[in-house]
Order: structure tokens, then sequence, then C-alpha cells
């Protein structure tokens, strides 16, 4: 006698289940690990735009200083300047009526700063101090 078995179709629905389930699942499970892949990818890359930012904000800052360093010798002076400081660049510009407009830059991060200056005192201090949205 041959002893064959038939599967029913309850059993053969059982297994498509099964095998969905799986691949469903699995799709599920690769979603999240690529998305927590990314998310520390763009954490870092968010790091690391703020320590350029940083950086860009001191140079500018330190423009503003030089400026006012030149003002103390001379506060007369009307022009600009560029400080190299390793790669990274600051210049400003000194306006009549000592104002200062300084420019940062780190790598892609730029920063702009406008002080302004009492001229007419020894130690030329600073009377306002704000940061630019964009070049003025």
């Amino acid at each position: 006698m041959n002893h064959l078995k038939i599967k029913t179709k309850k059993e053969t629905a059982t297994g498509f289940i099964a095998l969905m389930s799986a691949i469903i699942i699995s799709a599920i499970l690769l979603l999240i690990v690529t998305n927590l892949s990314l998310t520390g990818f763009y954490r870092r890359s968010n790091v690391l735009d703020s320590e350029l930012k940083e950086k860009s904000s001191a140079l500018a800052e330190a423009c503003i200083e030089s400026a006012r360093l030149i003002l103390a010798t001379d506060n007369s002076f009307i022009g600009n300047d560029t400080v190299n400081v390793g790669i990274e660049i600051c210049d400003y510009k000194i306006s009549s009526g000592g104002k200062i407009v300084a420019h940062g830059v780190a790598k892609n991060a730029h920063t702009f700063y406008e002080a302004v200056v009492n001229t007419n005192i020894k130690t030329i201090p600073i009377i306002s101090f704000k940061e630019l949205a964009i070049s003025p």
C-alpha cells in the first residue's frame, strides 16, 4: 500500500502565514536597524556642525578684539583686514562711528558679528554687540 499523505488546504495556509510573518518581521527589524544607524550618523554630523560654529564664533570675536587693538593705537582708522589663524580665517571692517563688522570662518561655518565701540575712550569699550544673520 502506498501511504502518501496529501496536504490539506489548512496545512498549506499555515505554512504560508508563517513564511509571510517571518518576512514582515524581518523587514520591520531591518527598518528599525537602518533608522537607528542613520540617527547616530546625523547626531555625529550635528555635533561637528556645532563645534565648527563655536570655532567660527570665537574667530569672529577675536577679529573684533584685533580691530579694537587697532583702534586703541589709531582711533581714526577706517578700513579692513584679514587675520589668519592656522587654516581658519577671520576678517573685519572698521567703519566710521566705531562700527566693526567681523566675519569668522571655520570650514563651512560662518559667523558675522557687529560691534559698536566708543573710540573716544582709551580702552575702546564695546557699546553694542550682536550677531548678524547674514553677511552685511
